[in-house]
């Protein structure tokens, strides 16, 4: 067992500082966007530094929801309900998000969407996926046609990061068999 590499899939503050600390990957989870993942790095570099130990020891990985369609609408409109799913978890504490910016008009949601997360009716996560704001979708899953998911993933590969896992995430009522 001691060849046998540990890898920490995860996208908390404290989880990924452990990473950082001791384990021989981590696998970054639920940001699409640069911003996420370039935070993300800097929490693992902080529990690196923390032990005196050398980043490059590390292997970043990102693991990405995608969701490829005939244009971005459709493709941003088959993932809201699963990042919906993160917002009606998460609420009302956003902040456990690493990109999280509450200037950031994609994370102003309206007061129809916040009071629906506060009623904490699970069964109102899909029927209300539609207020998802769009500029949200982006930085949770790669979205859109072929060359559009082509350059998000270019930009992901940028920032750091060894390998990109994708999960493919059908629209409703599909699957992606």
């Amino acid at each position: 067992l001691d060849s046998l590499p540990i890898h920490i899939g995860t996208m908390s503050k404290l989880n990924l500082q452990l990473a950082g600390e001791i384990a021989d990957g981590v696998m970054i989870g639920g940001y699409a966007s640069t911003n996420g993942i370039q935070k993300s790095i800097q929490y693992i570099n902080k529990g690196a530094k923390r032990v005196k130990r050398d980043l490059n020891l590390v292997e970043i990985s990102s693991r990405v929801n995608l969701c490829i369609a005939d244009t971005r609408k459709e493709a941003l409109q088959m993932v809201k309900p699963m990042i919906n799913l993160s917002l009606w978890l998460a609420f009302p504490k956003f902040e456990r998000f690493l990109d999280y910016d509450p200037c950031n008009p994609a994370w102003q949601l309206s007061d129809e969407h916040c009071q629906v997360l506060e009623m904490r009716d699970y069964n109102q996560i899909i029927p209300t996926a539609h207020l998802v704001p769009d500029d949200l979708v982006p930085q949770r899953a790669l979205v859109g046609n072929v060359e559009e998911v082509a350059q998000q993933v270019y930009e992901i590969a940028q920032v750091g990061v060894k390998q990109i896992v994708i999960f493919p995430m059908p629209g409703l009522n599909s699957s992606i068999e």
